[in-house]
């Protein structure tokens, strides 16, 4: 694909997010892409931004990746740190993942002591590219999201692991 139609697939990703008129577009520079750029809500800003990226080299050729990243705030650390059954941690893991990877992929990044990084995300082809899809993705990511924000902030103050079930 040239880069002509690189450039023409980031404008058009960028018109139709700001035909929403809810978004805040930042450029992301990243040589390893044709485009990268963040989006984050005009409205509600407690959510991470969510990179739109279309990588150079991918096993997935031609694919835009949709996701976000959250690094755990130091309540999340200590919560998780406070939680000695391992059992237990796995079972949060296992109910997070259960109930979001069949909508998109996540990734949970942990030790024993401290939960690191989780990252989630969805792919679209570039022949699959639409305003509807491009949309619809951008909004499950943000559901999903608050939902795992949610069932973290239920595991740390009641041991409950049901916030994933509105998704």
């Amino acid at each position: 694909m040239s880069n002509l139609n690189h450039q023409r697939i980031h404008s058009q990703v960028k018109k139709w997010l700001e035909e929403e008129g809810v978004y805040e577009i930042t450029p992301w520079k990243n040589p390893k892409t044709h485009f990268s750029f963040h989006v984050r809500s005009k409205r509600k800003n407690d959510s991470p931004p969510i990179m739109f990226t279309y990588p150079k080299k991918f096993k997935i050729k031609d694919t835009i990746i949709i996701g976000c990243g959250w690094i755990f705030e130091d309540v999340d650390q200590k919560g998780f740190r406070a939680v000695k059954d391992r059992q237990l941690k796995m079972k949060l893991f296992r109910s997070v993942k259960v109930k979001v990877e069949p909508k998109v992929k996540l990734e949970l990044i942990a030790n024993n002591y401290n939960l690191e990084r989780m990252n989630a995300y969805r792919f679209i082809r570039i022949d699959e590219l639409t305003k509807d899809n491009v949309i619809l993705n951008l909004g499950l990511l943000v559901l999903v999201w608050e939902n795992i924000k949610e069932e973290f902030k239920n595991q740390n103050e009641s041991g409950s692991f049901n916030a994933l079930d509105n998704i």
